[in-house]
């Protein structure tokens, strides 16, 4: 049996954990040579998102990922942990934010520097700056935290 047919066995949490080395270890452009287009639910994800609607684009992320097929659906599960994480910073949960962001940037990493047109490098720089506010200190502060400029979800029109 072969890696793909052996991982088709696993619990989704070892599944990502397989495809997400593999993309660490292969590359993206390997196991995707062709960025795929995005579905048209994409377009009303990343502007939520740009609007700060972070539940609703969590809610709406959610939907395509579950239809998405591996690694792709990574960088969709990516995308819904950096909603949720920057939801958690607005209700100023430091605990759940830190959590949610840094699975954000280790699952988003892979997709730097651009992919699907969004620029995931961007994104990940975005959320490791809110990361460093919120890590090695006994209390954060949120009126800082607050006065951050939203996260841009700025796209390349060369996806």
């Amino acid at each position: 049996m072969n890696p793909e047919e052996e991982a088709t066995t696993l619990s989704r949490p070892a599944l990502d954990a397989f495809w997400l080395d593999r993309l660490r270890n292969e590359g993206l452009n390997t196991l995707l040579p062709n960025t795929p287009t995005p579905p048209p639910a994409f377009a009303l994800c990343t502007q939520q998102l740009s609007d700060g609607l972070y539940f609703e684009a969590h809610e709406s992320l959610e939907g395509i990922w579950g239809e998405a097929p591996y690694p792709l659906k990574l960088f969709y599960y990516a995308l819904i942990k950096l909603s949720v994480g920057l939801l958690q910073l607005e209700r100023h949960n430091g605990r759940a934010a830190t959590t949610q962001l840094s699975v954000a940037v280790q699952y988003l990493a892979p997709f730097a520097p651009v992919f699907m047109g969004l620029k995931a490098a961007s994104l990940v720089d975005q959320a490791e700056n809110r990361l460093a506010l919120l890590r090695g200190v006994r209390r954060v502060d949120w009126p800082a935290m607050d006065r951050l400029q939203r996260v841009a979800f700025t796209t390349d029109p060369k996806p």
